[in-house]
């Protein structure tokens, strides 16, 4: 799939005409500051005609292209069919100052409690995701990568196209934010010599799947949310086309989702065997980037992987 066959989130210059154009009005009768990351302000917003949304709001002088990156992920997971996304109504983009705020304007899903099957269908829907470019995709993505860069948290993700899954990740994951860290004194020269040996061996540990999968790219707990039926729902997407098993890896970042999901995943995408094994690697990206994102503390333990 291309951009090209993706439906286009309007963009607008200010918010006061996104939002005469998507509702009718510009006249705001509640508005309720939300949690929704690190890096931006978020809010529910109701209309005086009841109308409801979900807005993001950072400045684009800091984050550029990061909401418009944003409402493209959002609408290629949403081509799958698979999974409930929330619709990206429209993007604000100022034309000016870079000191300005842009928007994210999205649908607002009420959450409810989780239903009793939440897990097992979260697992079955995720698989198909992973599934999609390989069986729905009219036009199959033969390369691993993505149409754009994007974000992962507030550090740039490449995504520029490698022909092979293991040189991208090696090249576009790894080898990126270990740069970073190292230019920004977070890694010794040491340590760089250590990843180096990690990097040799990356065709030796990881094995590449049979065909690009179409990933989340950021998937904890965070983002994974429900809808007003208590379906889950998946936000915040990094997305790029790449190997199912760093989705699942992340999964496990920050502890285990239930047995039940990763079951139902294996009844329709089955996992290669050993891959516990390179789970570790595929977190080392997020590791990486967390400490790049929030400094030392997360040094111990992505010295730790890439020592072992």
């Amino acid at each position: 799939m291309s951009l090209e066959e993706l439906p286009t989130t309007p963009r607008y210059r200010d918010l006061e005409t996104a939002l005469q154009t998507i509702f009718g009005t510009q006249q705001i009768k509640e508005k309720i500051q939300v949690s929704g990351g690190c890096i931006n302000r978020c809010y529910k917003i109701t209309l005086a005609n009841q109308s409801t949304f979900f807005l993001k709001e950072n400045e684009a002088g800091t984050y550029p292209g990061l909401f418009s990156s944003e409402a493209v992920g959002l609408s290629i997971l949403a081509a799958s069919e698979v999974l409930r996304i929330p619709k990206a109504l429209g993007v604000v983009l100022p034309s000016q100052k870079k000191t300005s705020s842009q928007y994210l304007l999205l649908e607002y899903l009420e959450s409810s409690q989780k239903s009793t099957s939440f897990w097992e269908d979260f697992g079955f829907e995720l698989a198909n995701l992973h599934l999609f470019n390989g069986q729905k995709a009219k036009n199959k993505v033969i390369s691993f990568g993505f149409f754009e860069n994007n974000y992962i948290g507030a550090n740039i993700q490449i995504n520029s196209w490698k022909k092979e899954w293991i040189d991208f990740f090696r090249e576009h994951r790894l080898e990126f934010q270990l740069k970073m860290a190292m230019d920004k004194g977070l890694l010794s020269s040491s340590d760089i010599k250590r990843s180096e040996g990690l990097l040799k061996k990356l065709d030796s540990i990881l094995i590449p799947p049979a065909y690009p999968h179409l990933l989340h790219g950021d998937l904890w707990g965070g983002n994974i949310h429900t809808d007003e039926n208590g379906n889950p729902v998946i936000l915040d997407p990094a997305v790029y086309y790449g190997h199912g098993e760093a989705d699942l890896a992340m999964t496990e970042l920050f502890g285990q989702f239930p047995h039940s999901f990763y079951q139902s995943y294996k009844n329709i995408c089955p996992i290669e065997i050993n891959a516990d094994e390179r789970k570790e690697i595929y977190n080392l990206y997020h590791l990486l980037n967390h400490l790049n994102l929030f400094g030392p503390s997360y040094y111990q333990e992505c010295l730790r992987i890439i020592n072992k």
